[in-house]
């Protein structure tokens, strides 16, 4: 008597999880608020030269591009330089509050970030009066169980040039670490004053 066994691959989407909208882990359908969520591989498969390249995937988002990597946002409503979004990283905001900078977001290290968390309408209740339009967190990558390490490079026909790097690891069962930074160039740009330099780590 012979047996055959035939096995098959098959995709599952797993319910994705988030932690912007209620400042813990929470399922993303049980979210009682609108909350988009850029997942590492979207990050991996974009490769974005900045931010505007991945914020403008999240529906109802406009983040628009005034060079050197300065830029406006939009959120369900006309664009605007005024204090109606919060920036966080990590659930802790980029800037004091009081001090709002449409340009706040320049200082994102790119290559340190493994989820972008959008919400979408107001979200003062849980991070304050400068939410009232919305909410974008930056969250980190975590240390990885075993010790990792990349490199890249990047560049465009532009004159953009990036060189990027990353690794972590763990140190202890309860002590780990992740770096990641990059070293961008952009000159001779088809626009003029395009040219920047940014270092981040």
């Amino acid at each position: 008597m012979q047996l055959f066994f035939l096995s098959r691959r098959q995709a599952s989407n797993l319910e994705q999880v988030v932690v912007t909208a209620n400042r813990e882990a929470a399922l993303r359908s049980d979210a009682p608020i609108a909350i988009h969520k850029i997942n590492p591989l979207t990050l991996q498969d974009a490769k974005p030269v900045l931010l505007t390249e991945v914020i403008n995937k999240v529906p109802g988002v406009v983040m628009m591009n005034y060079n050197n990597e300065q830029h406006g946002m939009s959120i369900r409503q006309p664009m605007s330089l005024s204090s109606y979004f919060l920036y966080l990283e990590d659930g802790i905001p980029v800037r004091p509050m009081g001090i709002f900078n449409h340009n706040a977001l320049i200082e994102m290290n790119l290559l340190a970030i493994s989820n972008i968390e959008v919400v979408k309408g107001p979200a003062s209740s849980l991070y304050g009066p400068e939410a009232v339009g919305g909410a974008i967190n930056f969250i980190s990558h975590k240390p990885t169980a075993i010790p990792t390490a990349r490199v890249g490079i990047q560049m465009d026909q532009w004159g953009y040039k990036r060189f990027q790097y990353g690794g972590g690891g763990q140190i202890s069962r309860k002590i780990g670490f992740y770096i990641g930074g990059f070293e961008a160039r952009q000159t001779g740009s088809w626009q003029e004053y395009s040219d920047y330099r940014k270092d981040g780590i």
